[in-house]
């Protein structure tokens, strides 16, 4: 008989407290072991019209699209090991860059893959990125607008880091924010990429000069009428409540209605 056995044989209570003391440890360090071990994310790189693109994606949907410059990918899978291990996996690449290509081709139900906003750091920085999510292809928002509509009245420069650290271009549509004075602004992918995304959605309404031009309308997002530029009604609403429309055709399909005075068709 082992030493063991003889203190089983004569301790029976304590031994069954060991045991289950035991058996405690033993069920929380599994518990830890699997709270700490990070899912795996898929990454390749995909070439599209916009150019190289690093594309992420974990078990819950996109994490990343990165335009890639020289040096970049190791920087971006960085941030992406904080809490996930990436694994190379091309298909997911491949899917993103087909879907950004019919995108890019007019096809506006191309962009079906999930996004997953895990590795957005900041809770203001996911706000803004949902709300941005809910503008509508063919149309625009300024940076105090988008403020506005995520009850951050006045907080331009915040909403602007935001959309400069939009971890997730194309598929969170930051391309569609533009400056207060109609000029089209500043695109973490550069003015060119930004252009061709939005006149790839429809909108097209830009001079010389990028700047929206005055056949573009203004819906309103609480009346949910649209409205000419030039209409009494537009001058009098609040601009933060405002989005910009590239056509009658845009702003119906966003549930709008047609302003009764200046009959914007």
């Amino acid at each position: 008989m082992t030493k063991v056995d003889a203190f089983e044989r004569e301790n029976p209570s304590q031994a069954g407290q060991i045991d289950r003391l035991l058996e405690t440890v033993r069920t929380r360090i599994e518990a830890r072991l699997r709270s700490i071990k990070r899912p795996s994310a898929g990454v390749g790189i995909t070439q599209t019209p916009l150019g190289s693109l690093l594309v992420a994606e974990g078990p819950r949907g996109l994490l990343m699209i990165r335009y890639l410059r020289p040096g970049e990918g190791a920087q971006a899978i960085g941030v992406m090991r904080e809490k996930f291990d990436p694994v190379q996996d091309q298909s997911v690449a491949d899917r993103v860059g087909s879907e950004v290509g019919r995108y890019l081709r007019g096809d506006q139900a191309a962009l079906r893959s999930k996004i997953d906003l895990a590795l957005v750091k900041s809770d203001f920085h996911r706000t803004a990125l949902e709300c941005l999510c809910e503008v509508p292809v063919g149309a625009l928002i300024t940076y105090g607008a988008l403020a506005n509509q995520a009850h951050a009245q006045g907080a331009q420069r915040a909403i602007g880091n935001a959309m400069g650290s939009n971890i997730l271009p194309i598929y969170v549509p930051c391309h569609r924010v533009i400056r207060s004075d109609g000029f089209v602004g500043n695109y973490t992918g550069g003015a060119d990429r930004k252009l061709k995304l939005l006149r790839a959605e429809g909108f097209d309404k830009f001079d010389s000069r990028m700047r929206v031009t005055k056949e573009s309308l203004f819906g309103h997002r609480k009346t949910l009428i649209y409205c000419r530029q030039d209409c009494r009604a537009a001058s009098r609403a609040n601009s933060l409540n405002t989005m910009i429309f590239a056509d009658p055709t845009h702003a119906r399909a966003s549930g709008l209605r047609p302003c009764r005075l200046c009959r914007p068709e």
